[in-house]
């Protein structure tokens, strides 16, 4: 990690401003100075694109959603690791929630807060995003954030709205 480069927080504001295509903000985060580790979510939802990035200061490494679903937990899948990527712990439960569901899975399916999917001793929020439908639900709060009431959101071109 380093100092040098641009917070993660910036560069998310970057390619939601910049950017009209999932891969325009793909290649933002592989142009940016970035300054520390993290995986980061771009989606679209006109026409429903996602990736999931895993980068650090030297290095990016791009997830594409299989079967439909692209997800993270608190470690990296692809950076640092075999090419092959390991579904287990945390990213597993998610995995078998979103296979168990397919073809059936909104807002209200309780993915973000099933047993095994958040880490309730240090949860500060909690959060599902729908971007087909450009619209979000969160938690936050008390730690466990996962057990507080959800609150829902829509992304529309005047802003966010609240359902």
């Amino acid at each position: 990690d380093s100092l040098d480069g641009i917070s993660t927080c910036f560069l998310l504001r970057r390619i939601a401003e910049q950017s009209s295509t999932v891969d325009e903000g793909i290649d933002l985060v592989r142009q940016a100075a970035r300054a520390c580790g993290t995986s980061l979510l771009v989606a679209s939802g006109s026409p429903p694109d996602a990736a999931l990035l895993e980068f650090d200061h030297a290095e990016v490494a791009v997830r594409r959603p299989s079967e439909g679903f692209v997800g993270a937990a608190n470690s990296f899948l692809r950076l640092y690791q075999p090419s092959e990527l390991s579904y287990d712990g945390r990213i597993g439960a998610v995995w078998d929630l979103v296979r168990k569901h397919q073809g059936r899975i909104d807002l209200d399916t309780p993915i973000a807060e099933a047993p095994a999917v958040p880490i309730e001793t240090m949860n500060l929020h909690c959060a599902t995003v729908d971007a087909t439908k450009r619209v979000f639900r969160v938690a936050m709060g008390k730690i466990p954030a996962c057990k507080q009431p959800f609150r829902s959101f829509r992304l529309t071109a005047e802003g966010l709205k609240p359902l």
